[in-house]
């Protein structure tokens, strides 16, 4: 068995088992996603990063983000926005006001992100990143693969 298989029946084995195994995705080789740690079709909270299928709460739902910080393809539990007022006045990990970040300023068509300082203010699977253009900083998601 080659080491990738071997990491992947392990990782398999022990997740099933309900144990952690301490691995982390791509320990098991490029060619072999691995994710441990992580059920699918999770329940996510606002703001934070998700992947198709996951459940998100507090009113928001899992969608593809105008925006990532790294700009790869990236989904969040967020809301749809026109305004700021559309978004609610207090984030879930910050106690700055969720902004409304248009991709189309022409449409006012766009997402409600938290507004952030540093990482230490967004949710997992989101970084704080300045965006041209805006006067504050974003909380937004990292793009990867399940």
């Amino acid at each position: 068995m080659t080491r990738p298989s071997a990491l992947l029946a392990l990782a398999l084995l022990t997740t099933a088992c309900g144990a952690s195994t301490g691995l982390r995705e791509g320990d098991a080789g490029p060619d072999v996603p691995v994710t441990i740690d992580r059920p699918v079709n999770a329940s996510v909270g606002a703001w934070e990063r998700c992947f198709e299928g996951d459940s998100c709460r507090d009113g928001t739902t899992c969608l593809p983000t105008g925006y990532s910080a790294d700009g790869l393809p990236a989904r969040m539990c967020t809301r749809a926005c026109s305004r700021a007022s559309a978004c609610p006045t207090r984030g879930t990990h910050s106690t700055f006001p969720v902004g409304c970040a248009t991709d189309t300023p022409e449409t006012g068509v766009g997402q409600c992100y938290e507004v952030c300082e540093t990482t230490a203010n967004c949710g997992p699977g989101t970084q704080c990143v300045a965006r041209s253009g805006l006067p504050f900083q974003l909380c937004l998601p990292v793009g990867a693969a399940r």
